[in-house]
């Protein structure tokens, strides 16, 4: 149970984490240095990251206090983020965190499924940059 972080692909465009169960931000700190160390070793200048909810839907206390943090530390290689399967809390999230920034809504899309989010993904490579 946890949050794990690897390469979705061989090519090290793309990093998934997958989220199963019950985590603590302990465990979501070091999955972030962790993603950190993978995208300074990578060869390329984006990556794309997935995050597979279909395992693990809780937010431990405080989630709006530690996620307030993230923009801050957002690595220079990070392209867009695709939550896979998040529950109807974090969907709200997501529209929220919209409105609140349309910088975000750039950066931060919502997948039903794996393939969906790799198709989302690559739309977002094959356009132009805004």
């Amino acid at each position: 149970m946890g949050i794990r972080a690897m390469w979705d692909d061989e090519g090290q465009t793309t990093l998934r984490y997958v989220v199963e169960g019950r985590w603590t931000w302990d465990e979501f700190y070091a999955m972030m240095d962790e993603s950190r160390r993978l995208m300074d070793s990578a060869p390329n200048s984006r990556i794309d990251m997935i995050v597979d909810m279909t395992s693990g839907n809780f937010l431990p206390h405080n989630a709006l206090s530690h996620f307030g943090r993230l923009p801050k530390s957002r690595h220079p290689k990070a392209g867009i983020l695709v939550l896979v399967g998040p529950n109807a809390f974090i969907r709200s999230l997501v529209n929220v965190i919209g409105r609140l920034s349309a910088r975000s809504t750039t950066h931060l899309l919502v997948a039903d499924t794996m393939e969906d989010a790799r198709q989302k993904i690559a739309e977002r490579r094959s356009t132009p940059a805004v």
